[in-house]
This record gives structure tokens, sequence and C-alpha cells, in this order.
């Protein structure tokens, strides 16, 4: 209750770690953790611990985490730490195919099946980059993104995921 303060009910989630992000569409509430997104029926939440997650959907990028999630309409977007944007269809709890042209795609270096991958962006090449990372693939994580009003485009930003990394990744894909 956000206006005493108090917790008036809980879900036990299976899939607890790294919890990370969430997102509320009327009473539905999905939780991001490393592995899966958990989806809750939040009418069905009562005092105590009395409900159980209503659906966990495995994530495409299942050891990188989920680290950004929104809900628009009947479709469930996230981000991962690596960099992946998946699509879920809510109404059959299948991940969209997401071939594009490429003509039609801004900010993204490469298209898949079942997801969109961030662009290079910017990494700052110091002594840890250096001594740490040359010469291994580093993606940016993405870390928010977020729909336009007409659900044609989405923003996405984020920056490595590695700790001591440093840089910054935005992009922007248009239907």
């Amino acid at each position: 209750d956000p206006h005493s303060m108090r917790v008036v009910g809980s879900v036990p989630l299976v899939h607890d770690k790294e919890l990370v992000c969430l997102a509320v569409q009327g009473s539905c509430v999905a939780v991001g953790s490393q592995s899966h997104i958990t989806l809750i029926d939040g009418r069905t939440v009562t005092g105590g611990s009395g409900c159980t997650a209503a659906l966990s959907i495995p994530a495409v990028d299942e050891f990188y985490g989920v680290r950004s999630i929104s809900l628009h309409d009947h479709l469930l977007t996230y981000g991962s730490g690596q960099g992946r944007i998946s699509f879920l269809d809510l109404r059959t709890n299948q991940h969209l195919d997401v071939g594009m042209e490429s003509g039609k795609m801004y900010g993204c270096h490469r298209d898949t099946e079942k997801y969109l991958q961030t662009g290079c962006g910017h990494l700052v090449a110091d002594t840890t980059y250096e001594e740490l990372f040359s010469g291994i693939p580093t993606y940016h994580a993405a870390y928010t993104h977020a729909w336009d009003p007409s659900g044609t485009r989405l923003f996405v930003a984020g920056g490595p995921l590695p700790f001591g990394l440093r840089g910054c990744y935005m992009g922007l894909w248009q239907r």
C-alpha cells in the first residue's frame, strides 16, 4: 500500500536471482531475473504469500540477465545483458520473429530471428579494457528501453555489462 508504506501481499518467485527490472500494466506485473521473465496477475495477490507466479518464460539470454522490461498492450519487450532486445506476444506466449530489412533499423548492428542486437555504441579503451577485454567481443547491455506513444518506435539505451568497462549506447528502432 503506497499510502501507508506497508506490504499488503507478496509473491514467492522461483527465479529470484538478479531481480533488476519490473514493469506494470493494469493488473499484469512482469519481473525480469537472470534467466527468466515472471508474469504475475496482481489481482490474485493476497495478504501473506498466498499467490504463485502465473507464468515463467525463459529469457533469450539466460546467463546475461534481463536488464530492462516493458509492457505495451499485448507485447512484452525485454533487453538483456548481452544487448539483445526480444519481443514476446502475451496472447500466444511466443517470441516474435524480428526479421527486419536493414534499411528500417537504426542503431542495430545485426538482426536475427528472435531478437535485435544493440550496436557498437561507445566503449572507452582504457587500461582495464586493454588488459582484460581486448580482442573479446563486448556488447552493450540494454539497461532501459521505451516505446513511443504510437508503439512504432523503440528507444534503447545502455552500456557495457562487465564491471570496470565504461561506455554508452543509444539506439532507435522503427517498425
